[in-house]
């Protein structure tokens, strides 16, 4: 099974994936020591792996070893054939507390409908030892298990936490991503074509763009580092050509059915929700998942 598109909103199901180009490492002082929870099942952790992104260092924690390379992309995969059990935090530098909407608040379990990782709802409590620009050392706990965000999963899935872990901060290497050229098609109503234009400023990097055209509670959403983070995980992962396949327009509500293929050729299906908002259609809710 290949990884999950998700939403772009930080409000709907998941936020956004961050895309990386920083190295991951799990050096020769690294350690992580403890145990996560999933659905009363004990797993042990034993490896480590951080990268960090601008204001954020990411933490990853498994219980088998991971290949630098997998993370944080592809070890969704091998979760999903459940090669790997763990789970992940985004660590804010500035706040040295757990960033609330860091799309790496992840535990990586196969049990998980979608493709192997699903979003926490609580992060537990952390307590730092050492956080600077070249090492954190800190202890992280969870001891009431909680719920994963999956609303369509046909049972609830708790998980909880106790963990004490030591990591190296490898140094960030910036690569902006070059924009993306999204070609869209099948739908010429003015809900469709306020989405191609939002989809299309959305590949191409273009945030002020984007704002134009989503509903205005989600704007802020886009501000700073988050939304350039979400922007960046569009240009890497969405696809870059797809068909509406589908609209109903209700109203001043349109739901729209989008289709298009992954860079690996996976079938993905968006679920669109526009909103007409000041006589001017607006993206409410964009959500992606693959085909099993």
């Amino acid at each position: 099974m290949k990884r999950p598109i998700f939403c772009c909103f930080l409000l709907l199901t998941v936020v956004v994936t961050l895309l990386t180009f920083f190295h991951a490492e799990a050096g020769a002082q690294n350690k992580v020591e403890g145990t996560l929870t999933v659905d009363n099942e004990t797993f042990q952790l034993k490896n480590i792996y951080v990268f960090q992104w601008d204001d954020e260092v990411s933490v990853f924690m498994t219980v088998k070893p991971v290949p630098p390379e997998k993370i944080p992309y592809d070890i969704v995969d091998l979760a999903a054939e459940g090669e790997v059990t763990g789970f992940s935090v985004g660590i804010s530098k500035g706040e040295r507390q757990i960033t609330a909407y860091s799309y790496f608040n992840l535990i990586y379990h196969k049990a998980f409908k979608g493709g192997g990782q699903m979003q926490m709802n609580h992060f537990g409590d952390l307590e730092i030892k050492t956080f600077d620009e070249n090492v954190i050392d800190a202890a992280l706990t969870l001891d009431n298990p909680a719920t994963v965000l999956c609303y369509d999963c046909p049972e609830k899935h708790t998980y909880s936490f106790k963990v004490a872990f030591r990591a190296d901060i490898p140094a960030k290497k910036e690569e902006p991503m070059k924009p993306v050229e999204a070609v869209i098609s099948g739908d010429d109503t003015p809900p469709g074509k306020a989405y191609a234009s939002y989809y299309k400023a959305k590949l191409a990097g273009d945030i002020d763009e984007v704002k134009k055209w989503v509903v205005q509670k989600h704007v802020k959403d886009f501000d700073g580092e988050m939304g350039k983070m979400m922007l960046t995980v569009s240009m890497e992962m969405d696809p870059k050509e797809i068909r509406i396949v589908k609209t109903d327009i209700s109203g001043d509500s349109a739901n729209l059915t989008v289709k298009g293929k992954t860079n690996d050729q996976s079938v993905a299906t968006g679920s669109v929700v526009m909103t007409l908002e000041n006589g001017q259609w607006k993206v409410g809710t964009d959500k992606w998942k693959l085909a099993e």
